[in-house]
């Protein structure tokens, strides 16, 4: 749903002197798919290097864990290319704009997690600077509960620290992350065997049903001749059905 918010980052800092990580945590209840994260009105004079995009999971504590759920590293210039270029007071050339990134494959989520952006792959840390993540925001607020940390290399404040612990004047600087989730509902039960039937000419003849399905089953036999394993299982599978000799005169069937 495209959920956003604002949170405090301090303006036009070195981000490789105080900090390396920036993470907006989204509080969901239930299962979810993410599909793209959205940054935006990033101040970069960086043109090498990479930023890795993270989905972290969350300790108990509440902070960011080092499990991470999704990883992607994006080269600078790549996003430099869909941002807007611009000059600093100082003349030096910076990239602003809106930078959205799709996940390379859809993950499912459950809340809390967080979404990351690793700055450590730019380094230079005189030159590349990072002020006031803004995110586009809608009119709605699902699940982001206003909480921001910063992974802090900054002497006295090494790891991950809330923003509004970290910067005094929280209300002047703003750092946002979209991240655009929909909930995920449970699949229809779906199970097939193939084949349908089974035909027996000789003692001890053993012979396999192949099981499609998303869900557990149980398999039965209604007659002692007949055995079949396994019993049970879930989702795909194979069961196996021999049969014991027939002593009668007649033929005989079986479920």
């Amino acid at each position: 749903d495209d959920s956003t918010d604002t949170n405090g980052i301090g303006s036009n800092a070195y981000y490789s002197t105080y900090f390396t990580k920036i993470a907006e945590k989204v509080d969901v209840t239930g299962n979810y798919t993410l599909d793209k994260i959205t940054f935006a009105d990033m101040l970069n004079t960086a043109t090498s290097g990479t930023i890795a995009i993270k989905v972290l999971s969350a300790t108990s504590a509440g902070i960011p864990s080092s499990t991470e759920l999704y990883s992607a590293n994006v080269n600078i210039s790549t996003i430099n290319s869909a941002l807007t270029q611009g000059q600093l007071q100082s003349g030096v050339t910076c990239y602003y704009g809106a930078y959205e990134y799709p996940l390379t494959s859809v993950i499912n989520v459950t809340g809390p997690f967080f979404i990351c952006v690793d700055f450590t792959g730019v380094g230079a840390a005189n030159t590349n600077t990072m002020s006031n993540f803004v995110c586009i925001s809608n009119s709605q607020n699902h699940g982001l509960d206003n909480t921001a940390y910063i992974y802090s290399i900054y002497t006295g404040y090494t790891g991950w620290k809330l923003v509004s612990n970290f910067f005094n004047d929280v209300e002047n600087v703003k750092f946002a992350i979209q991240a655009h989730i929909c909930p995920s509902s449970t699949p229809a039960t779906t199970l097939s065997v193939s084949p349908s039937s089974l035909s027996y000419t000789d003692a001890g003849e053993s012979k396999t049903v192949t099981v499609t399905s998303n869900t557990s089953w149980t398999a039965t036999s209604s007659a002692s001749w007949l055995t079949i394993s396994p019993a049970s299982g879930s989702n795909n599978g194979t069961i196996t059905a021999v049969a014991a000799a027939n002593t009668t005169s007649s033929q005989r069937t079986a479920t």
